[in-house]
Order: structure tokens, then C-alpha cells, then sequence
């Protein structure tokens, strides 16, 4: 399975993404079902994260997709 850069993945969720790094996620979500499991939950802990990203500040963020990440990672 080829890893992704979670920075570009980031990127990607919140729209900053160039094209390259847009085309370079896709890539890596079709590559595999459990690269497209993989994406499409950690959009929908993105999109969740987003709803209430008012009451968050960035280091808390920070530690929670540190923690997202690590669990996806070992799974």
C-alpha cells in the first residue's frame, strides 16, 4: 500500500490543496479499498471536526488528528 503525505491529505479536506496534491490523493484513494476506507473516514471525522472547529483550538486539533492519524495507521 503506498503511503499518503497526511499533510497533502489535510490540505486536500480543507480545500488548500494545489492540483498536484489533489491528484496525488486520488491516486492513493483509488490504489485500494482500504485507501478508500481510509479516506472516507478521515473526511468524515474532517467533516465533523469542521462543524465544531469554532470550539477548538489548534494545538487540541493538532493532538486529535495526531491520534486519528495513528489509529488509521494501525489499522
Amino acid at each position: 500500500m503506498k503511503k499518503i503525505d497526511y499533510i497533502s491529505l489535510s490540505r486536500h479536506f480543507s480545500g488548500e490543496a494545489t492540483d498536484a496534491e489533489n491528484c496525488e490523493v486520488f491516486r492513493w484513494k483509488d490504489s485500494s479499498n482500504t485507501n478508500k476506507r481510509t479516506y472516507e473516514r478521515l473526511l468524515a471525522l474532517y467533516d465533523i471536526n469542521k462543524k465544531s472547529s469554532n470550539n477548538i483550538d489548534s494545538q487540541y486539533e493538532a493532538f486529535v488528528w495526531s491520534k486519528i492519524i495513528g489509529k488509521v495507521l494501525s489499522e
